[in-house]
């Protein structure tokens, strides 16, 4: 049975052996980085503080 350490290492040392993994897993993260800082999401953040600063009364 493989601890998490040794799991852990084994799926690095896979990654780093894997030239289309690491371009897989970069393209997720950029997808998950966009989606949570980029414009949009800062933006559509923003619009729901002010919203409700708006609705206090």
């Amino acid at each position: 049975m493989q601890t998490e350490a040794t799991a852990f290492a084994n799926s690095v040392v896979e990654l780093l052996d894997s030239q289309d993994k690491r371009k897989t897993v970069g393209e997720k993260g950029m997808a998950v980085m966009r989606a949570r800082f980029g414009w949009d999401a800062i933006a559509q953040t923003l619009e729901g503080y002010l919203m409700q600063i708006a609705n206090r009364k």
